[in-house]
């Protein structure tokens, strides 16, 4: 059974998650800090159903601008700690996610204003962001490891 969890957790595709035996307080603080500024993004967005724990929405917008701040600082931090592999991995899927997600803005954006789409869910660049950064994530793993 060793042997089998071994492979499994030996392979490309976990490579961030050896990596965070360097530096790990920081990326445990980093994922509870993005867990919390995803709640308060979710009391931030309108909906017709009350904020809980008696928050306005805009304390919910001020607690995602805190916790994604803090959240980012805290990956700064951690990934201060890993090797320059893990630091190229990240540099590229970062560059390449941001770089697509502008691009599938401004399409849409100029769709919109040709009255051709709906107005884009403001959600939605952090969802395109995340996703293209997980692909180029998994395909800079694959190509250098």
């Amino acid at each position: 059974m060793a042997s089998v969890l071994n492979s499994i957790f030996g392979s490309r595709i976990f490579y961030n998650w050896r990596m965070a035996k360097r530096g790990w307080p920081y990326l445990l603080a980093c994922l509870i800090s993005a867990g919390l500024a995803g709640a308060f993004g979710g009391f931030a967005r309108v909906s017709p159903h009350p904020v809980p724990f008696g928050l306005s929405r805009s304390d919910g917008v001020a607690g995602f601008v805190l916790f994604a701040a803090l959240a980012g600082l805290l990956w700064w931090r951690f990934s201060s700690f890993q090797d320059e592999m893990f630091r190229r991995i990240q540099n590229y899927s970062y560059g390449w996610g941001a770089g697509v997600t502008v691009a599938v803005l401004s399409v849409w954006g100029i769709a919109y204003g040709a009255r051709i789409v709906p107005p884009i869910d403001p959600f939605a660049p952090v969802m395109i962001f995340a996703v293209v950064k997980g692909l180029f994530w998994s395909r800079a793993i694959r190509t250098w490891l």
